[in-house]
């Protein structure tokens, strides 16, 4: 019960808009195709909602394709540090931390940089990249040595670019 909880609970954060204004998806490739994602391989990173105290937001941060609940990344826009990190939901879900403070805070800082709603990176380097909502990601960067399990659900568009079907 507490699992299907928590799996209602994502889906309907990742079904909410997300702040920025929508990209084109040929500005993105430009924009993201020499960019470096290794400071976020294995993670999962996405806007979730404006934040409780003034000019913050709220992230959430996990692995990639984890079975645990994310962390929840209060962070202050204005000076660009993290305010709280918050674990409940992690610990009732997986009974203890899967990411040091550290691990979050240096991911977290990377991910702001890049502008983006949402950014998934597998193990192998696959990038999974969703620029203005939270839904799922809408556009795939392939690693050239890799083929994704889910690779089915993408078509090619371009490069080693491809567009959720």
């Amino acid at each position: 019960m507490k699992r299907a909880f928590y799996l209602i609970a994502v889906l309907t954060v990742l079904l909410q808009s997300c702040k920025g204004q929508n990209m084109d998806i040929d500005n993105v490739i430009e924009k993201y195709s020499n960019t470096d994602f290794d400071n976020l391989k294995g993670l999962s990173i996405y806007f979730r909602s404006k934040g409780h105290q003034r000019n913050t937001s709220i992230y959430f941060v996990n692995e990639f394709k984890g079975s645990c609940s994310p962390y929840a990344v209060e962070f202050n826009d204005n000076d660009k540090t993290v305010v709280e990190i918050k674990n409940h939901l992690v610990l009732s879900s997986c009974g203890k931390d899967y990411l040091s403070k550290e691990q979050i805070e240096t991911a977290l800082h990377y991910f702001i940089g890049y502008k983006l709603c949402l950014v998934q990176v597998d193990t192998e380097g696959n990038v999974y990249i969703n620029p203005d909502k939270q839904e799922l990601p809408t556009l795939l960067r392939k690693s050239p040595n890799s083929t994704p399990k889910d690779l089915h659900l993408f078509k090619l568009y371009k490069e080693d670019w491809y567009v959720r079907k």
